[in-house]
């Protein structure tokens, strides 16, 4: 009986590592590493807000929210405008992933609260970013980024659910 525990334990605890690995960028990872990419790609965000390049934020960016948005190009300019000074720090305050695995095809999709910190003020930023989609390829990347000043520890969005993921940058007012 011994051995058969030992033998049923050993398959259920090989069969977790095997489903929660994946491959990214040609190297297998061992466990879901969702909050480092969705980490590489704020940094890769705020490298294209301090240096106000256009080109490469819209090409952060799916297709599909660049199209399904109301005036995205007016959006990048109000993110522009709206975060200023040096940036002196970031931190992930929430996170959440999701995603789907079905005859072949895969997205993930992350969402990912960011609390920035500048030599002028503080921002909230949220973040919808499709970091993989063979299902619709079209929808790859960010499809809502939300940016605000941070009033108090108690800002958010204050939005419901439903209305949080729109297409596009939405400059959020205080």
């Amino acid at each position: 009986m011994r051995k058969f525990c030992v033998i049923i334990l050993f398959i259920v605890n090989t069969l977790t590592l095997l489903t929660s690995c994946e491959e990214w960028e040609g190297r297998i990872v061992i466990f879901n590493d969702d909050r480092n990419k969705a980490d590489a790609r704020m940094e890769q965000l705020l490298k294209v807000i301090t240096n106000k390049d256009e080109d490469k934020l819209k090409g952060m960016f799916s297709k599909q929210a660049i199209n399904d948005a109301l005036d995205f190009d007016d959006g990048m300019e109000s993110l522009f405008d709206l975060i200023q000074g040096d940036i002196v720090s970031w931190k992930r305050e929430r996170f959440s992933s999701s995603g789907l695995r079905e005859e072949g095809k895969k997205y993930t999709k992350t969402l990912t609260w960011y609390t920035v910190v500048t030599d002028e003020n503080d921002y909230l930023i949220f973040a919808s970013d499709y970091i993989v989609n063979t299902v619709d390829p079209d929808n790859l990347g960010f499809y809502t980024l939300r940016a605000k000043k941070k009033v108090d520890q108690e800002t958010s969005f204050d939005v419901y659910w439903n209305e949080l993921e729109k297409p596009g940058i939405i400059k959020t007012e205080e």
